[in-house]
Order: C-alpha cells, then sequence, then structure tokens
C-alpha cells in the first residue's frame, strides 16, 4: 500500500548569499515533495568562523527569488543562539509534524562526513537523507551501503546541481561579475551594497597599473584557489586574499612604491625579472593593503618560484596562479587533474613544468625553484625517501663506529719507558709517493664524468675562477653533475661560456640542449651536466655549491 503521509524536505545552509544553484534545487524540490522548508543557518557548524550577512538579508535574498507556494523560508535556526546543529533542527519539524516523512536534503559531497555530524545517531533515526547529485562528487554506492549498515536511511535523487560556491561568487562581485546569481539576488545585493570586502582591494588594482588581462587572470586563479583551498582544508578567505594580491607588484614603479615607504631589497634586485612581482607584491599587501597575516605575506612571496617546505596555503596559491582556466599551455589540463586529486602531485609537476618553460625559453632559472622541486619529488617518492634515509644511517653509524675506535684507543694504556727501550729500533722506509697527473680532457669524451672534468679543465684553462665539480646523481634528476665557476666581470661570464662552448663543440662535436642567457649568470646544459658560470656577485647570493653540496660529493679536478 502506497505510503500516503506528506513528505517533507528540510534544506539548510548559510544562503551567503543563495546563488543559482540553491534556487535551482529549492524549485527542482518544490516539484519534488509536498513542502519544502529552506533553513537559513544561524551560524554554519561548517563554517562557524565565518562572516556571513546579516539573517535579515539572507532571508529577504530568497524571498525576492518568488518560490512556489509549497516553499517555506524558516527562521527556526536564525532565532536559536550559537551553532546551528542539524539534529536540534529535525527534532524541532519531526515534533512539528509527526505524521510527515522527513528528508534532509545533502549534497554528494556531504556523503563523506555524515557520520561524524553532531549527534548523527540522533540524526539518522528522525530523519531520512535526500541526496543530490554535485557536479565532480559522483555518488558513491559502496558508501552509501556502508552509511545504511550504520543506520543511516539514504535516497539517493537523480536530481543534480551545478557545482557554484558562495564563496566564488563574492569573488566575482568584487570583479563586476554576477556569476552564479540570479537577478532579483543581484538586485537586493546591489540596492543594499552588500558583499563589498573584496572589492575594496580589487578598486584599488587601478593604483598599481594592474592591466585587464591580469585581472582577468586573478579572477580565474581566485576561483581556483578557492576549490583548492576546500579540498585541502586550507581557509578560504585566506586563500582569497592571497590570490587578489598575488600579481598587484607586477607593474608597480618605484614611484607608486616610494608612496607607501617600499624600498625594494637588494636580495630582491638581484632575482631573475620575471619573479621579482612575487616578493614585491607582498611587500604591497603588507603596507598599502594592511595584510598582516604572516601565511599570506609568505603564500604571495613565493607564488612564482615556489621554495621548499611551503604552507598548504602558499601551495594553493602556486597551483592556483599555474593552473587557473586562462592558461592554455600544452599539457595543462592533466596538471589541473593531478593537482585536484592530490596537491602535492600538482606541486611538483608543477615546478618540473616551470623549470623546463624556463629553461626552453633561454632564461634564468632561479636556485630557490630548482631546490623547491628537489623537495617535493623526494616528498612524493617514499622509496627514494627511504634509500636516502638508509643511507644517512649508515652514514651515522660508520661516524659512530670511528668515534668508537678513537675513544678505545685513548682508553689503551700507554707503554712504559722500559718496554719502549726493548723494542728493536725500526729502520726507517722511504716511502715513495706517485705523483698524481694532472687533468687533461681526453681524446674521447665517453662518460658525463669525464665531459664534466672537460669542462672545469677548459674553465681553469680561460681563468675561471674557483672551478668546482658537484656530483648531484643522489640529489637531483635534472643531471649528473654540475660544474660551477667565477668571474669577475659580465664581459668574462660571456668569454668563459663561449670558450667552452667552442672546445666542445670542434674537438668533440658536442651541442648544448639548452641554454640559460643572463648578464652575470649563463647556465649551459649538456644534458647529464649542467654548467654554470656567473659573476663573483651572483655566485655569493645563489650560492649553489651550499645548495646542492655537503662537502662529500665534490670531485677533485
Amino acid at each position: 500500500m502506497k505510503d500516503k503521509r506528506k513528505r517533507i524536505a528540510l534544506f539548510g545552509g548559510s544562503f551567503d548569499p543563495p546563488h543559482a544553484a540553491h534556487i535551482d534545487i529549492i524549485f527542482k524540490l518544490a516539484d519534488k515533495f509536498d513542502k519544502v522548508i529552506v533553513l537559513p543557518a544561524h551560524i554554519s557548524p561548517f563554517k562557524p568562523k565565518a562572516k556571513t550577512a546579516k539573517a535579515d538579508d539572507r532571508v529577504a535574498m530568497l524571498e525576492s527569488v518568488g518560490f512556489p507556494e509549497n516553499v517555506k523560508i524558516s527562521h527556526f535556526e536564525l532565532k536559536q543562539e550559537g551553532v546551528s546543529y542539524t539534529y536540534l533542527t529535525a527534532a524541532h519539524y519531526a515534533q512539528k509534524f509527526p505524521d510527515a516523512k522527513l528528508y534532509f536534503v545533502i549534497g554528494s559531497d556531504g556523503l563523506a562526513g555524515l557520520e561524524d555530524w553532531k549527534n548523527a545517531d540522533v540524526l539518522a533515526a528522525t530523519v531520512r537523507f535526500y541526496v543530490i547529485g554535485r557536479e565532480g562528487f559522483a555518488v558513491d554506492d559502496a558508501r552509501v551501503a556502508e552509511l545504511e549498515a550504520k543506520g543511516f536511511r539514504i535516497k539517493v535523487s537523480k536530481l543534480t546541481c551545478a557545482d557554484v560556491s558562495s564563496s566564488a561568487v563574492k569573488v566575482a562581485l568584487a570583479f563586476g561579475k554576477t556569476d552564479g546569481l540570479d537577478a532579483p539576488v543581484v538586485d537586493y545585493i546591489r540596492a543594499h551594497d552588500l558583499y563589498g570586502e573584496y572589492k575594496k582591494i580589487t578598486d584599488r588594482y587601478g593604483e598599481f597599473n594592474m592591466k585587464p588581462e591580469r585581472i582577468e587572470h586573478t579572477f580565474g586563479a581566485t576561483v581556483t584557489g578557492i576549490k583548492l583551498a576546500k579540498l585541502n582544508g586550507v581557509k578560504v578567505d585566506d586563500a582569497v586574499r592571497a590570490l587578489l594580491l598575488h600579481d598587484i607588484g607586477k607593474y608597480a614603479t618605484d614611484e607608486m612604491l616610494s608612496c607607501y615607504g617600499i624600498e625594494v631589497p637588494e636580495e630582491v634586485k638581484a632575482l631573475p625579472p620575471s619573479v621579482q612581482h612575487a616578493p614585491i607584491g607582498a611587500l604591497i599587501a603588507e603596507k598599502a593593503f594592511k595584510i598582516r597575516k604572516k601565511s599570506i605575506l609568505d603564500a604571495i612571496s613565493c607564488h612564482t618560484t615556489g621554495k621548499p617546505k611551503m604552507s598548504k596555503l602558499a601551495r594553493v596559491v602556486f597551483m592556483a596562479d599555474f593552473i587557473e582556466p586562462g592558461r592554455t599551455f600544452s599539457h595543462v589540463d592533466e596538471l589541473r587533474a593531478v593537482t585536484f586529486r592530490k596537491l602535492d602531485l600538482g606541486v611538483e609537476a608543477g615546478l618540473k613544468r616551470a623549470i623546463a618553460h624556463v629553461t626552453d625559453d633561454g632564461g634564468v632559472l632561479c636556485p630557490m625553484t630548482v631546490e623547491a622541486y628537489e623537495y617535493y619529488a623526494l616528498r612524493n617518492n617514499p622509496a627514494l625517501r627511504k634509500q636516502r634515509k638508509q643511507k644517512a644511517a649508515s652514514a651515522k653509524e660508520e661516524k659512530k663506529n670511528v668515534t668508537a675506535e678513537k675513544t678505545e684507543a685513548k682508553k689503551a694504556p700507554k707503554k712504559t719507558a722500559a718496554e719502549t727501550e726493548k723494542r728493536p729500533a725500526k729502520t726507517p722506509k722511504v716511502k715513495t709517493v706517485e705523483k698524481k697527473k694532472p687533468f687533461a680532457p681526453p681524446e674521447n669524451i665517453e662518460t658525463p664524468e669525464q665531459l664534466a672534468k672537460s669542462i672545469a679543465y677548459f674553465l681553469s684553462e680561460k681563468k675561471g675562477r674557483d672551478v668546482r665539480i658537484l656530483d648531484i646523481r643522489s640529489r637531483s634528476v635534472l643531471a649528473d653533475y654540475f660544474v660551477v665557476g667565477g668571474a669577475g666581470s659580465s664581459t668574462q661570464v660571456k668569454a668563459l661560456s663561449e670558450y667552452v662552448d667552442e672546445k666542445l663543440s670542434k674537438g668533440y662535436k658536442i651541442e648544448p640542449l639548452h641554454r640559460d642567457r643572463d648578464a652575470k649568470w649563463i647556465a649551459v646544459d649538456y644534458g647529464s651536466v649542467i654548467m654554470h658560470v656567473l659573476t663573483d656577485e651572483m655566485r655569493a647570493f645563489y650560492q649553489l655549491e651550499r645548495l646542492w653540496s655537503d662537502g662529500s660529493n665534490e670531485l677533485p679536478l
């Protein structure tokens, strides 16, 4: 016999503001249920610290839409103090409609942590859950079965809704866009001047000469950052503020900076020009926009270069900038998929792609980017981490044994004078030490080590300063060896590089794969060996030897 009880849908949320997906769901529910009760939350348990529009405004925006008669906008949760827990709301309506079948509406993404809701067992006994498919979150049948085994009653609907975010809507409003909002809601927001917090930032873009295409990029990156922040447990407002300001220094002139007492540090000026705007942007965010949160400033500062041990916020900002919808480089869709699946894998792939891009374009590669790539490649590779740990443990054990031997030797009793006298005198042996021949380039270069030593030889021959060979095989996938040489001037940097190039080309038919040219630093990639020729000033600043050597991996010349 058919159940003739009234079917009532309870649909809760912040509705801050009510966006197109909310409104679409409410209309669809009105066609399916006898009654739909829409419940704006006083304080959402999922957003306990979030700043929301006033209750009256959120209710008025919902009422402005004009829903069917069987839809009721309820003030129940708004009248309660504290967090709006669903089990209390369900209990209230179960008492009010004892003969009705109550359904609580959730998106398919809400299935993941359903049993963690406050007093979930009480809630499960009170209502059925009506699951609506949300874009990007397929309903997991196994998960449904698992919840049902725990006492949850679940009805998976054929209804679906678009993936619209209230946070993204607020950001869109700051850019003068009304994406995801119905016309009556837009009219109400404009009439009552709501959601202007982010607009205080975007309204000042002209002050720092932000160009239209850069503003559009910033919008795309910010919306992407919202999605990544939610997926990775990062505070959305922090991600939004960092991304709204991440490129604010892109076109800022010295005159603009001086208005806020900003003087660009020398270490920033020494960075490749293409990445200087990131730390400059952090200075602007702090001085001109009064951003005080260090994690936000740090995320802005390293969004172009990356760095080892980035905070999760910084990783979100780095990748949101990298994969926003306006990016069209090859394989960007694959990079997006990887990033949304696992953030750190995206960071590793993004850094690798950044290194290849700079190298292919003949730009100057920032060592911090290489260092960051090495860090995340190692972090994402358990087998390699294990190998490194074992190697470190072996070295530690060996050092411990050597120390123990020295200690035992010290403890051994000293021989008396009489014992010493009894010992027959030894005829001193004359030790013949064969003098090691200096390295000279071989007739044919057949190994990476021979190539590295030959490059070092040619640099030294041309008066390169403090030439060193670093064995990086166990530390990097970029090459087997780095050869680093210093120069007294930009002219000498060029001369040294050209000399090595000529020697290898004419003598061995070896040509470089890539050249990164800068007046003060030239990096030449020969595949298994990368040669770095820097002025003494650049060498002292970047300290490649410190980054890539611990003293045990230098080859003798």
